[in-house]
């Protein structure tokens, strides 16, 4: 079995210059002078940087900018490790992201994610009203999630702050004032219903509820 990635990077000096580098996301960072304070102090911020950041998610290089879909992979990185019951098994909050994803891909997969801003946010919100026919409640709740992955891919400096901050400017859907429908009400469950899945109830019980249905107490 291969031994396991570590992913703390190692302070090593370059080959043929007096300078000191890390191997840090697929590229070579210089540090400064080798066995220099100033190199060390650098070395060791990259490290605390790397601990902060989950085990799950490997960071890019931050120098080339990422796709909306490439934000979404890393993002999914995350969630996996980060949504799960006390057991290990994972939350279904995983499937109402997934839910969320399929048509924002479809609309700006390959899209730059620094370039996502309020109206593109709006027109995913759109098209989760006159495609997929969700409810109001659920497409603000769909909404919250892309901006809940845009701020995290900021904290990760995967896209600028300004990102996130663009979209928190979308205020949510409002009753009676959008053509998204409402969620069906949930309807009262029949007295003959209850008794029956209730067959416990003491006869006084019984009674007490029946008056109040019969009596609309």
């Amino acid at each position: 079995m291969a031994r396991p990635r570590n992913p703390i990077p190692t302070y090593k000096k370059h080959p043929t210059r007096d300078e000191a580098r890390a191997w840090v996301n697929g590229r070579w960072v210089g540090l400064g002078s080798w066995n220099s304070a100033e190199s060390r102090t650098a070395y060791q911020r990259i490290c605390t940087e790397l601990q902060a950041t989950s085990a799950a998610v490997v960071v890019p290089n931050r120098r080339e900018p990422l796709t909306v879909a490439q934000v979404v992979v890393e993002f999914t990185k995350f969630a996996t490790n980060h949504y799960r019951h006390a057991d290990g098994t994972t939350t279904s909050e995983l499937k109402e992201y997934e839910a969320a994803f399929a048509p924002l891909l479809n609309l700006y997969g390959d899209m730059l994610a620094s370039e996502f801003g309020p109206l593109s946010l709006q027109a995913y919100r759109h098209n989760l009203i006159t495609e997929k026919d969700w409810c109001r409640t659920r497409i603000n709740k769909q909404v919250g999630r892309i901006r809940r992955v845009f701020k995290w891919a900021a904290s990760q400096e995967l896209v600028p702050p300004s990102v996130p901050q663009g979209l928190a400017c979308v205020q949510g859907l409002q009753r009676g004032r959008s053509q998204a429908r409402e969620s069906e009400r949930i309807q009262p469950v029949p007295l003959a219903v209850v008794l029956a899945t209730l067959p416990m109830l003491s006869r006084q019980v019984r009674v007490m509820v029946e008056l109040q249905v019969h009596t609309g107490m």
